[in-house]
């Protein structure tokens, strides 16, 4: 049996038109997104240079001086790589491995950020220890703080959350965080404004802005740190098996010293109330009555600013929807939706499903890279590469080929027998493209 035909294909239910009343007054939500980010560059080495550069744009909030470009990126990464001093806690040349470690983002972040800004790389085995902490380093810090996700091999930048409750208040259940990737280019816009052009440079991501629920990061992106270049010829790193943050530290702490294996105080030890947070163990909005109810309940329940992703909770209904099956065992299967306001498809929702009914698991704004393929466009994409094939399904794996997870994969069976897989970008390759770089 093919890959195409054991996966489970199936559609979520009808569009609910009822909506809900506004979520508890409480909740509470931090959203810094302002179009600050760069580019991953090309070579997919960039991602910690790039999200440092991210930060240091969050952090002057200067749309005049701000650099978006692969350039930057590209030279800081040299600067902490090589330029006579590597800044890495481990030395990469043998055997040969490419990339930053969390110790040279820190030590990035120290050099290029304003006077009396300090970070430091932190690691913990309580994933919602750090989720704590990069909480409240948004809430009493920065606007943006630095997390590693996908296993080691990708760094994003956290730039909001959203909670029950303000967390300086007492302590929160964490409901969400709001995530720039250093993988989308940029466009200038004569407002000003920079938009989303399209996905570029990286092999993993999201959109930049994206909200995921806290329980879909948790089991989907935020996952324990491995380097299994460096490890199995060395051994483990000291952020083996623990989830890393790179975080703010107090004032004017020294230069990230890759001999320095002490976490340093953080920024957000000041905060007086209580640190551990509580983890939400379902995505929001839970609805036994269909999607678009777990939309909205969601949107309010999180206190998302729907308009910031387009939305007008008061003229909302749902598109197009898609069940998108995964190659993953750390993503479970999951629905993509339309989201409809004033005629026009404005946002992207991921939906899981359980026991209980439809949840919200994130919320991206609408643009061309992440519209919706129909496996009716799908089988003609193949056909237009000369392929007539059965077994059309929608899929998704974290890997060299795929884009985010909101833009998922099409595996299907040529006339031969043999899998072929269609990308986001409309190339059709072996299943073999799935690996990881």
């Amino acid at each position: 049996m093919t890959m195409a035909a054991r996966l489970r294909r199936s559609v979520i239910g009808a569009a609910v038109l009822t909506l809900l009343a506004a979520g508890p007054s409480s909740a509470f939500s931090i959203d810094n997104y302002n179009y600050h980010y760069t580019t991953e560059y090309p070579e997919n080495v960039t991602c910690v240079s790039a999200s440092a550069v991210t930060e240091i744009n969050y952090i002057h909030r200067d749309t005049v001086s701000a650099d978006y470009s692969h350039t930057i990126a590209w030279n800081w990464y040299n600067q902490a790589r090589f330029n006579g001093t590597d800044h890495d806690k481990y030395n990469y040349n043998n055997p040969p491995e490419a990339g930053l470690d969390p110790r040279a983002w820190a030590w990035l972040l120290w050099y290029w950020s304003p006077p009396h800004y300090s970070y430091h790389d932190y690691w913990s085995s309580s994933q919602s220890s750090v989720d704590s902490w990069l909480m409240y380093d948004i809430r009493d810090s920065d606007p943006a703080a630095g997390a590693i996700v996908f296993r080691g091999i990708h760094a994003v930048d956290v730039i909001g959350f959203s909670s029950t409750i303000d967390p300086d208040a007492g302590p929160a259940t964490l409901t969400g965080f709001y995530i720039a990737d250093p993988w989308y280019t940029t466009t200038s816009y004569p407002n000003g404004n920079r938009q989303i052009a399209e996905p570029d440079g990286g092999t993993l991501g999201l959109l930049p802005g994206t909200w995921l629920s806290t329980s879909t990061w948790n089991a989907s992106y935020f996952l324990p740190y491995r380097d299994p270049t460096y490890e199995n010829a060395h051994g483990n790193t000291i952020w083996h098996g623990d989830y890393v943050a790179v975080l703010r530290t107090v004032d004017d702490a020294p230069s990230p010293s890759p001999t320095y294996d002490t976490m340093p105080t953080k920024y957000s030890d000041t905060h007086n109330g209580a640190l551990f947070t509580p983890i939400l163990g379902t995505d929001l909005g839970s609805s036994t009555t269909g999607p678009l109810v777990a939309i909205t309940t969601g949107i309010r329940s999180a206190r998302i600013d729907a308009t910031r992703f387009n939305v007008d909770l008061k003229d909302v209904r749902l598109g197009r929807t898609l069940h998108v099956e995964s190659l993953s065992s750390d993503v479970a299967p999951y629905d993509l939706a339309e989201v409809i306001s004033h005629g026009a498809v404005v946002a992207l929702a991921m939906l899981t499903s359980d026991a209980t009914g439809v949840h919200l698991a994130g919320l991206q704004t609408a643009y061309a890279g992440n519209q919706l393929v129909t496996p009716a466009q799908a089988r003609e994409s193949f056909a237009n590469n000369g392929l007539s094939v059965v077994d059309v399904v929608a899929a998704w794996a974290p890997s060299a080929a795929s884009f985010e997870p909101f833009s998922p994969l099409y595996v299907a069976t040529d006339p031969g027998g043999s899998e072929v897989v269609l990308t986001p970008s409309g190339q059709v390759s072996s299943p073999a493209s799935l690996a990881l770089p």
